[in-house]
């Protein structure tokens, strides 16, 4: 299987990677046309349900051999995402394993463009900048006073200050939309990158539970200051269910009933819940890991919020 070609594309001036549904039907060994039905349906359910769209899907077009215009979609990670949930068996889990990997490689490149360093080191040169702009408009009246005529000194200063202020525009638009002035920012730009770096960690495959459960209580804790996840949870579980198509009421529902059959404890049928639903199924699993990643990022950027 081929390694996915992104393509960058401009949305609300940012730049975002997505990929060619064409590329995608051609890694999954099927139609672009019966691809594209699936995205339509996909699109649909996410309207009625007042998701945007746009964070998954993107209306695009294409030219065929006859010069002609061919509907086609552009997918972002989370539509990849979508397209891979309802896949099984070899080529459901390569596809995922290289978009995966493909947006990882991206995401990894981009950080790795812009680091923590040299956005702390523009912002000393932007501090220090400042410092001499200051300076040298407060003693100006002073300065220009010993000149006397002295044009050649005067024109030097003057272009110093220009080439000043035009390197200070150049730091303020590094640091970040201005936050890292704060007084606190080394603590702020810390306590982000750590916070961001957890949504870009693999989770291992033992380790899922745990993982999830931690990032869950964090979220918790960083937007409302409580320790119960129970909302932010739920929340998950209703992403998921729309996403898959699926109750997980009726799922747990018929498997104690199964178990009851098999002669079960009572004991043990009674602890059955939607996470040991999700712990039988691989599919189940990496939804669910996805889905927390973004409800979680979801509730930090205030898109969702808990309930006092």
């Amino acid at each position: 299987m081929n390694k996915l070609k992104l393509m960058p594309m401009t949305k609300e001036g940012k730049v975002e990677y997505v990929v060619d549904s064409r590329e995608v039907a051609e890694m999954l060994g099927k139609d672009h046309c019966d691809l594209s039905k699936n995205i339509k349906v996909y699109m649909k359910y996410l309207a009625e349900s007042n998701f945007s769209v746009g964070d998954f899907f993107i209306k695009s077009n294409y030219k065929d051999l006859n010069n002609q215009k061919r509907p086609c979609y552009l997918l972002t990670k989370q539509g990849c995402e979508m397209v891979a949930n309802k896949m099984t068996g070899k080529k459901g889990i390569l596809f995922t394993a290289t978009y995966v990997q493909a947006f990882n490689d991206m995401e990894q490149q981009l950080r790795g463009n812009v680091s923590l360093d040299s956005m702390l080191g523009s912002l000393q040169e932007f501090k220090i900048m400042q410092e001499k702009i200051d300076i040298l408009y407060k003693d100006w009246g002073t300065v220009v006073c010993r000149l006397n005529g002295l044009t050649e000194d005067y024109m030097r200063i003057e272009e110093e200050t220009i080439e000043l202020k035009k390197q200070t525009d150049i730091a303020k638009r590094m640091s970040s939309e201005g936050y890292l002035l704060s007084s606190n920012m080394q603590k702020d730009v810390n306590e982000k990158m750590e916070y961001l770096k957890k949504f870009y960690e693999v989770v291992n495959d033992f380790k899922w539970k745990d993982s999830t459960e931690k990032l869950l209580k964090e979220t918790a804790y960083l937007v409302a200051n409580i320790g119960d996840i129970g909302q932010i949870k739920r929340k998950v579980y209703e992403v998921m269910e729309i996403r898959r198509g699926i109750k997980f009421d009726k799922l747990i529902s018929r498997k104690q009933k199964r178990m009851a059959k098999e002669g079960v404890s009572k004991t043990k049928i009674n602890k059955v819940n939607t996470i040991s639903i999700i712990a039988d199924d691989i599919n189940l699993r990496e939804c669910y890991v996805a889905t927390v990643k973004e409800v979680c990022a979801a509730f930090r950027d205030g898109v969702y919020s808990v309930e006092e």
